[in-house]
Formats: structure tokens, sequence, C-alpha cells
């Protein structure tokens, strides 16, 4: 078996050129995991997210996960293994590359389900962002931190889960930046960082905000502040 482990791979390409040098790879056959006894026993429900190899004759080796539940993790990476594709190409010729995929578990209605995401390319580092660093506020603007402002919320509307982010079963976490004007409207929202699939429910959301002016020296101001929203599936 080679170690491709050995040799930093580019990511597989996601689009073919107009030309057809260049084409993702195709799937040719999957095999999917049996739902573990003792995670159907326990009700568990969950993901997992792994890194793989396609080799250029359409094998997968080197695979890592990346994100899951100890219960599920090996019946998910020994039915990745089994998975054969057409391989990426490349100028015309095939080639070895990384990809992702995420394989999701759930129970429903006292039944074993698992499903699989269309999409090869979500990291948890997609998911889970680092908290990021925030720009200098407007000239007038006063930065406030976000547990200060959390006392002054007055209405607080939840993001609505996204529908296509329930076959991963997924958690993630978008950070959003807020200017609230001097009556506690909320007057302008910007996502600092999150997955495209949550970014706009985080926005509507945080647009219907409602807080106490903020005062300061017996004075109403302008302020600015980061918020974390957490996404997590319906129950």
């Amino acid at each position: 078996m080679a170690a491709y482990g050995q040799t930093e791979l580019a990511r597989c390409p996601i689009s073919a050129s107009s030309s057809g040098d260049t084409a993702p790879p195709m799937l040719l056959k999957r095999v999917d995991p049996q739902y573990p006894q003792v995670a159907a026993t326990e009700q568990v429900s969950g993901f997992v997210m792994m890194e793989f190899v396609i080799a250029a004759d359409g094998s997968v080796h080197d695979v890592k996960v990346t994100h899951g539940l100890p219960q599920l993790i090996p019946n998910a990476v020994d039915s990745m293994k089994k998975w054969q594709f057409r391989a990426a190409r490349v100028g015309g010729v095939a080639i070895a590359c990384k990809s992702s995929t995420a394989m999701s578990f759930r129970m429903l209605s006292g039944t074993a389900e698992v499903a699989m995401t269309n999409n090869m390319q979500i990291n948890p580092s997609d998911l889970f962002p680092v908290r990021p660093a925030l720009p200098p506020p407007p000239a007038g603007v006063l930065r406030v931190s976000s547990k200060a402002m959390e006392s002054q919320i007055e209405k607080r509307v939840e993001p609505v889960y996204p529908s296509q982010a329930e076959e991963l079963n997924a958690r993630a976490v978008v950070y959003v930046l807020l200017t609230v004007s001097k009556s506690g409207e909320v007057s302008n929202a910007q996502v600092l960082a999150g997955f495209d699939w949550f970014r706009d429910p985080a926005l509507k959301a945080v647009k219907q905000w409602k807080f106490k002016p903020y005062e300061t020296d017996g004075e109403t101001r302008e302020v600015q502040t980061m918020v974390t929203l957490n996404f997590a599936p319906l129950k």
C-alpha cells in the first residue's frame, strides 16, 4: 500500500474544467456502515467526519477521523475504506488527492438510520472556526464586551437550524459583529466567521434582537459588540 501520508497532497478538484482535462472524483461504489449495536442500544446519534486519500486507481487510503463519537467511529472508518471512486483528473491524468465526507447516524422513531452528506469538502474547522480578531470600531462607536452586553438584552431571537445541516446532525458556531444604536436596535450585523449554511439564519436572528440603551457616564452611546451563536440539531 502506498504511504500517501509522506507527501502533502492537494485537495481533490470539486468541478470539471470546460475542456474536460480536470475533473473531480466520481463515486462508483459506496458501502454504507452498519449502525453500531452499542450506539443503537444507547440511543446515540451523531456524525463522523473523515478526511481520506483517493488514490490514482480510485481506492481509498489514509482515512483520518477529524470529528465523531467513539461509539460510531469504527463502523464509519471500516465502510469508508471500502468505497471506490473514478479518480480525479488534472491535465487529463488520474491523480491521488485528499477529500472529506461525513456520515450521520440518527435514531428516528426508534429506527437506526445512516445518512451521507453530498458535500465532500466540509471540515470541522469550517463548523467551529477560531474566534476572530475584531476590526477597529467606527469613529464615535464604543466597543463593549459580549459579556457586558448580555445583561442589556431585552429581546433575543434564537436562530433557525438550517435544513441542509440536518443530514449531518451538525453542530456549529457563528461569530457576528453587532452595532447597536442609541435606542437599542441592531443597526448593523456582520458575520465574522461561520460556515455558509449557518450565516443567514444567524443574521436573521440577531437583527431582531433588542437591547437596553447603553449608558456610560450618563450618556447614551452607540456600541459595537461580538456575539457567538451556537447551532445544535433539533432533538
